[in-house]
């Protein structure tokens, strides 16, 4: 089958199948740092309107595919790429808002609300002077700790 032109992927142009069947041309997501021009062989709707798929990808990189084109890989749900990709973006929206901690660690969001809330309660404490003066003569110094309150406020 011939491989599809990059003005075919971008307007998703119907094309024949290997077998002459109606398919569609497109770009298959990037991997391993390229795109792919793709042709589709869309399957029978299941019951809950989903398809099992046929994607011919010709890819211009070695990763993940190999030198051989076009490479025929067989989908299940085009629906489970959709809820990866929303769980994969609502992920690192999360992970991107989360404070960094030394070695790139994260914390995840509930222990974030939490240190809030005892970090306001010491806030709270550190609010008057005699308070300020208990934690630096018990603790040492409120700047490093105020610095902290800042950042995660």
């Amino acid at each position: 089958m011939r491989e599809p032109t990059a003005e075919q992927c971008r307007d998703n142009e119907v094309v024949a199948g290997p077998r002459g069947e109606p398919a569609f041309a497109c770009w298959y997501p990037q991997m391993g740092g390229y795109v792919a021009k793709c042709v589709v062989v869309p399957g029978e709707p299941d019951e809950d309107g989903g398809s099992c798929f046929d994607a011919r990808v010709w890819h211009d990189g070695e990763f993940p595919f190999g030198d051989e084109a076009p490479r025929v890989l067989h989908h299940c749900s085009a629906r489970q790429f959709v809820e990866f990709g929303q769980l994969v973006l609502s992920r690192a929206k999360s992970a991107s808002s989360a404070p960094a901690l030394p070695g790139g660690a994260t914390l995840d969001a509930e222990l974030v609300h939490h240190l809030r809330v005892v970090l306001a309660a010491i806030g709270g404490e550190l609010a008057t002077e005699t308070g300020r003066a208990r934690w630096s003569a018990e603790r040492g110094s409120v700047d490093a700790l105020a610095q902290a309150l800042a950042r995660l406020a």
